[in-house]
């Protein structure tokens, strides 16, 4: 489920065409509340199946809000996990709206989540208590991306593309 932060293997290089045609819709000024990714290939047969199986895009004028569909989670192990990186993704795949047609970044809107099966696990019990009845931080987290940071595609001019490697990679690092 992390394939979407990380250079990509040739086989799994659909979810990242996934999202490049969801990037060319919104750097084309589209707004739609229907723009999805499938991280499950049914087929595909893996080791361990993807925890994070969808995401889906929400362009509500200047903002742009995510729901993730994940199958299965651990509370107090994965989800904190999985919540950074996809906060992460969504602001990184607002700082590359920016388009021919949208000449504005998209401001990052809320994260939705629908769990399958949220579980917490024996052996993690006694963490997962202390950590529920500790006092939050006064100061919020905050995601701070430099303002030269590689976006995740760059914006193609109309009819253009990315280019991929002879190695089935993209040519440039996600994060």
């Amino acid at each position: 489920n992390y394939v979407l932060l990380s250079h990509c293997p040739h086989h799994n290089v659909w979810h990242l065409i996934q999202l490049e045609q969801i990037f060319k819709k919104i750097q084309a000024g589209e707004v739609s509340r229907t723009w999805s990714i499938t991280l499950v290939k049914p087929d595909e047969k893996t080791k361990l199946e993807s925890c994070i199986v969808g995401l889906q895009f929400f362009c509500v004028g200047e903002r742009l809000d995510m729901k993730v569909d994940q199958r299965s989670c651990d509370f107090s192990l994965g989800l904190p996990n999985d919540f950074f990186a996809m906060a992460v993704l969504l602001h990184l795949v607002c700082k590359s709206s920016v388009g021919e047609d949208h000449a504005q970044i998209l401001k990052q809107g809320r994260l939705y989540w629908n769990f399958g099966h949220l579980h917490i696990y024996e052996n993690n019990f006694k963490r997962t208590k202390e950590l529920l009845e500790r006092l939050p931080n006064p100061l919020r987290p905050q995601l701070r991306i430099r303002s030269n940071a590689p976006l995740l595609l760059a914006p193609t001019s109309s009819g253009g593309s990315r280019t991929r490697r002879a190695s089935g990679r993209y040519s440039r690092s996600l994060i």
